[in-house]
This record gives C-alpha cells, sequence and structure tokens, in this order.
C-alpha cells in the first residue's frame, strides 16, 4: 500500500512503513508512470517539464537513472 502528500511539487511517500522523500522530479516521474509509457516518451515529458540537462548529460539515461532508483524503492514496477 502507498499513500503519499505531495507540496510544492516535492512529495513523502509511504510505502509500508517505510518513508520516502522524492524530489520535484522523482515525484513527476512516479506521477507519469500511471500510465504505460516508454522511456523516450518519459525523458521527454521530463525535459518539457524541467528543461534540458546540463551539457554533456543525456535526459534519456537520466530519466533511466531516475527509474531505477524508483524501482528500487519499490515504487514502480517495470514491465
Amino acid at each position: 500500500m502507498q499513500d503519499e502528500v505531495i507540496r510544492d511539487g516535492e512529495s513523502v511517500v509511504l510505502l509500508d512503513r517505510q518513508v520516502i522523500r522524492l524530489s520535484a522530479i522523482g515525484t513527476t516521474l512516479l506521477e507519469l508512470t500511471g500510465d504505460w509509457r516508454d522511456l523516450d516518451e518519459l525523458a521527454v515529458d521530463l525535459t518539457d517539464r524541467f528543461g534540458q540537462p546540463p551539457a554533456g548529460f543525456d535526459a534519456t539515461a537520466m530519466t533511466e537513472a531516475a527509474l531505477q532508483a524508483l524501482h528500487q524503492q519499490g515504487l514502480v514496477e517495470f514491465a
């Protein structure tokens, strides 16, 4: 079971008995994964909302890393 409180774009998620604090990007990514989207679509959605990453960083790779972090915390499942 998962409960979420969102404030100022960031969130705190209660998953079982664990409290997880998410940044604005993590909160948005969790919201976007409510519907099936592939990695490229998620990266585009995040860059639309937050802008392009700094030079030398790849938006898709950064999105994948953020998804992996959410997955490791038990917040998203991969198909």
